[in-house]
Order: structure tokens, then C-alpha cells, then sequence
């Protein structure tokens, strides 16, 4: 109760210093994400993946393997799938947008397939995706404690790879273009 009290006050100081700003984008897109987080949050509690047992019966392929969350994964990628497809023919400008956001990159990298199966790893091990997790922190507050405690170092970690990476692309580019004078 004292989680949901502190949670509502932020989000309550979030909303007011928006409103006083006149941010009114902001106060859209604040109030579009809440509405999308809750429906989220409903759906990870309705469907059971905020439970661990459920998630790691899932995961584990032995006699008592729990294959009910194959409905959830089917629902999620089919009615996306459907809902996605009618959006795009039916309307050509989002509502609260100018344009739709799609990426261009379709490049499968060292970075896409080491960051994947890293989460895949950490997912299977201890049975809590971060979504259901963040969902339900009050129980599993010592595994968000390690969870945040492993996340922090992992997103500072794509930060430095980033760095070194354009140092090495910079030196590259600098050793190709700088001609030998002698």
C-alpha cells in the first residue's frame, strides 16, 4: 500500500509540473503511457507472468512443463499482428503524432544477438522477465535489488561500448585519410 501511495504522489507531482509548465504535449504523452502501462501491468498479472513458477514451468521443457503461457505469447503476437495491419490501412497519420515511428535499422549485429541472448540468459535463470518484475516489486524486492544492480552496469556498459567503438571508427577513418608526407 505504502508502494502504491508513493507511486501515485510521483506520478501526481509528474502530472502538475507538466500542467503548470503548459506542457500540453507532454501531459498527452504522459497520460498515453500511464494508460499503456496499467493495460500492460493487467495483462502480465491476468496472464500469470508475474509469477515465477508459472514463468520458469514455462521455460523448462521436462515433464512438468506448464504450456499455458503459449496462449499469451500467441494472443500478443497475433492480435499485434491484426491490429497493427488495420491501423496502417485505415489510417495514415496517427492521432497524437505527425508521423509514424518506425525504425529504419534492420541490421542483425554482435550487439542485437549478445544483448538477446543476454536477457534470454538472465530471463531463464531466474524465471522474471523485467516488465512483471517492475509489476510486482514488492514481492520480489530482493531480486529487483540484483536486478537493478546487474541492469546499471549493463547500460553503462553499451555507453562505453559506444565510445570505444567511435574512437575505433575515428582512428580508422583518420589512419585511411591522412596521407604519408615524406
Amino acid at each position: 500500500m505504502i508502494f502504491f501511495i508513493c507511486i501515485s504522489g510521483i506520478l501526481f507531482a509528474v502530472f502538475f509540473f507538466l500542467y503548470w509548465k503548459k506542457k500540453w504535449e507532454d501531459i498527452r504523452d504522459f497520460l498515453i503511457s500511464f494508460i499503456t502501462g496499467v493495460l500492460f501491468a493487467l495483462g502480465l498479472v491476468i496472464s500469470g507472468m508475474n509469477r515465477r513458477k508459472k514463468v520458469i514451468g514455462f521455460l523448462t521443457a521436462y515433464s512438468d512443463w506448464d504450456p499455458s503461457l503459449i496462449f499469451v505469447l500467441f494472443s500478443a503476437v497475433i492480435l499485434n499482428f491484426i491490429l497493427f495491419n488495420v491501423i496502417l490501412k485505415g489510417k495514415k497519420q496517427p492521432y497524437f503524432a505527425n508521423k509514424y515511428a518506425f525504425t529504419s535499422n534492420t541490421t542483425i549485429d554482435f550487439r542485437l544477438i549478445a544483448g538477446s541472448s543476454i536477457f534470454g540468459i538472465g530471463w531463464g535463470m531466474s524465471g522474471i522477465c523485467p516488465g512483471p518484475l517492475f509489476v510486482t516489486f514488492f514481492v520480489y524486492l530482493p531480486h529487483l535489488v540484483i536486478f537493478l544492480a546487474c541492469l546499471i552496469p549493463g547500460q553503462l556498459s553499451v555507453v562505453f561500448y559506444d565510445k570505444i567503438a567511435e574512437k575505433i571508427k575515428n582512428r580508422d577513418n583518420d589512419d585511411i585519410e591522412t596521407p604519408n608526407v615524406i
